[in-house]
């Protein structure tokens, strides 16, 4: 009898969490990079490759552990990257992006479907779905080291735990 209660509440549990999951749907939000007409001086972000995939990297600390610039990646082999002459969506400004991103934390690749258009040399964009690039937590590996008060050798160490 035990178990087919917790059998029965098991199923009511999971049927639950099944459409409290369908009816989360993540919102597309578009962006526009522009290296091309903004001077090296005075440019928010970095378009760049690492192996084979594609990163466009913000100098914004803005995403903890607050070590490394704001990062999205993206695979032009297995994406859909397209080539588009015209924008036809509502883009968002840097400021838009970045709260909407510090909001969110780790959970904004749960809660959007990010698109960055690259301004190209022939006035057209290209289009890429990107993925945020969460890094781990930092850890320290050492112990902290103090000179021993009570010996005369500078070179005895005593750990401090």
């Amino acid at each position: 009898m035990k178990y087919k209660i917790l059998f029965f509440a098991i199923i009511i549990i999971s049927s639950l969490t099944s459409k409290n999951l369908e009816g989360q749907t993540k919102k597309n939000i578009y962006y526009v990079v522009d290296t091309i007409s903004t001077t090296v001086n005075n440019r928010i972000s970095e378009l760049g490759t690492e192996g084979s995939l594609k990163y466009i990297s913000f100098y914004c600390k803005c995403l903890p552990p607050y070590n490394r610039n704001l990062t999205f990646v993206y695979d032009p082999g297995k994406q859909n990257v397209q080539i588009i002459k015209e924008i036809s969506y509502l883009t968002l400004s840097w400021k838009e992006l970045q709260e909407l991103v510090i909001k969110a934390g780790a959970e904004f690749k749960y809660q959007y479907n990010l698109t960055i258009l690259e301004v190209l040399p022939d006035k057209t964009y290209r289009s890429a779905n990107v993925r945020l690039v969460i890094y781990p937590q930092t850890t320290v590996d050492f112990e902290k080291l103090k000179f021993s008060k009570d010996s005369s050798d500078p070179l005895l160490l005593e750990f401090e735990l």
